[in-house]
């Protein structure tokens, strides 16, 4: 059993390591457009950022209020708010948003939920945010086909590193998921759990499921609001494709909080509907500086506190 956790963080480690050197290849091989989105950049204003920088806090708020609906006993919207923001910070040093869910947990058992319960509300509130996520895209592909016309990734100039690194990336979580069956029955076992929890709280369920929807819903108004003063001529679905390909990216490569896969997704996906390079790296990197960085130093002050506190 030791033997298999230490390959599997041996593989986690290759992971990661692959994942960034493929990054770093694509940024040193397209520098000059790296420098030119950097320049774009420059140019955002103030109220932008401030009105981007209210979006990103009503993600919190959403965050926030799925919890407090979904958990048994009653919960402090202003402390479970507090708790996004030491849950996010810790979510940037652990990947694949397992330093999230761990304080989630704890904070539960803090507030007399059993470690079943605990387990149960953080497994649902993640089940239920991938599901209303998928669902929304679902619609998309479905009732706004006509966003996608002309959509094309070629292997040509600048965007021959994107193909590449997906299917490498791909290659490598197919691998990782084989070394991990065990976990993956455990995690079956939850989402049948969840799926009955689902038919004993109806109500609160649904109250969860809006709040979680809200989130990729704000997530895009940022991407919009940035868009519009980059003088990027997407529209709103194709900025919400761009943003499910970064978390979906995000999501599958284990590095800190996504990092590099998130920002890879949105720009392929800001490349395929004809968005310059350029460009496309400057929306990304304006949406993860804001939705990323920005929160960090908050979160870890809210870590402190919630630890001098001893509410995780």
């Amino acid at each position: 059993m030791q033997v298999m956790v230490v390959t599997q963080q041996r593989l986690r480690i290759v992971v990661v390591g692959l994942s960034l050197a493929l990054l770093g290849l694509f940024v040193a091989h397209n520098w000059t457009a790296a420098k030119a989105s950097i320049t774009l950049l420059s140019g955002v204003s103030w109220m932008t950022v401030a009105t981007c920088s209210l979006l990103v806090l009503g993600m919190f708020c959403c965050a926030a209020g799925a919890y407090v609906f979904l958990a048994l006993r009653p919960i402090r919207f202003t402390l479970a708010l507090v708790i996004e923001f030491a849950a996010n910070a810790v979510n940037k040093l652990i990947p694949s948003g397992l330093g999230g869910l761990g304080v989630h947990g704890v904070f539960l058992r803090k507030q007399k939920h059993s470690v079943a319960q605990a387990t149960a509300i953080a497994g649902l509130n993640n089940l239920l945010g991938a599901m209303v996520h998928c669902l929304l895209l679902l619609c998309v592909i479905v009732f706004a086909r006509s966003a996608f016309e002309g959509f094309h990734l070629g292997i040509t100039n600048n965007k021959r590193w994107i193909l590449p690194g997906i299917g490498t990336g791909a290659v490598v979580i197919v691998l990782f998921f084989l070394r991990q069956m065990t976990a993956f029955r455990r995690f079956v076992k939850k989402v049948i759990t969840a799926l009955q929890t689902i038919k004993q709280r109806p109500l609160a369920v649904m109250a969860t499921s809006f709040c979680l929807l809200s989130i990729p819903l704000l997530q895009t108004g940022v991407l919009a609001l940035l868009a519009q003063h980059l003088a990027i001529e997407l529209s709103v679905v194709q900025l919400f494709v761009a943003l499910s390909t970064g978390i979906l990216l995000g999501a599958v490569i284990p590095t800190p909080g996504g990092l590099g896969g998130v920002e890879a997704g949105i720009v392929a996906t800001c490349g395929g509907f004809g968005i310059d390079l350029p460009h496309a790296m400057a929306i990304a990197l304006a949406f993860r500086a804001l939705t990323y960085w920005a929160p960090l130093l908050p979160g870890f002050m809210a870590l402190m506190w919630v630890q001098q506190r001893k509410l995780i």
